[in-house]
């Protein structure tokens, strides 16, 4: 079943979003050499304000209501959070706004394909396939080869990213976005800043100052108010 899943069509629209999932991948783990686990969970959600204003430009669906004001609110959450008037917005910052881009036209391909994936599986195992050369190529040209067995504690990272945030997670994205729309979709995706901050403090020990939080609870609020009134507008509209 699974090997006549794998046709030549399920190769062709499992092209686009593997390459933006490389792009997505690619550009959060490069800029999270430079900026915090928090941060960079918080500035990644920024791609659900930027799905409705790609719905409008590529598609001609309307803006939802009051959007420009969360996008106003949002910027402003994230000068706080990147403490931009401390001097603290890096590269690492700017890098993961690039993958909120890329997140954004990932999410948004799947609203333009004209039929649903069929094998959710297979299509995610082909969407990782063509990921999967962009990074092995960039690693061979730029990374050390390690000279050392890894410590158990990277093994047990390396099968987390693997199974967990790549296989699993990425799986139940494609499987989920057969029935929502992308908007919809965005809105659940939203408790990834929530839980990267939880992660990132209980894992990893880092703290934000009182400023940084209230950036980050202006981001959430833009965000998940942008949502809510995305997902209403595209019920509205005719299928």
């Amino acid at each position: 079943r699974l090997r006549r899943a794998v046709t030549p069509k399920a190769l062709t629209l499992s092209f686009v979003p593997g390459l933006l999932l490389a792009l997505t991948l690619g550009l959060q783990t490069w800029g999270l050499r430079y900026t915090s686990a928090t941060k960079s969970g918080f500035l990644t959600t920024l791609y659900v304000l930027m799905v409705p204003f790609l719905e409008r430009w590529l598609q001609g669906r309307p803006l939802p209501r009051g959007h420009l004001l969360f996008v106003a609110v949002a910027f402003v959450g994230t000068a706080l959070i990147c403490d931009f008037r401390g001097g603290a917005w890096n590269a690492g910052d700017l890098l993961t706004l690039g993958c909120a881009v890329a997140a954004a036209f990932q999410i948004l391909w799947f609203g333009f394909l004209g039929e649903r994936p069929g094998n959710s599986f297979v299509f995610n195992g082909l969407q990782l396939l063509w990921a999967a050369p962009i990074p092995l190529a960039l690693a061979l040209a730029f990374e050390s080869w390690p000279v050392a067995n890894p410590p158990p504690v990277a093994w047990a990272g390396l099968a987390s990213l693997v199974f967990g945030s790549t296989l699993l997670a990425l799986f139940l994205q494609v499987r989920a976005q057969k029935f929502l729309r992308p908007s919809t979709a965005s809105l659940i995706f939203l408790l990834e800043s929530p839980f990267a901050a939880l992660f990132a403090m209980a894992l990893l020990h880092e703290r934000l100052k009182p400023p940084q939080w209230a950036g980050a609870v202006l981001i959430v609020g833009a965000v998940l108010a942008s949502a809510i009134l995305g997902s209403r507008v595209q019920e509205e509209l005719p299928t």
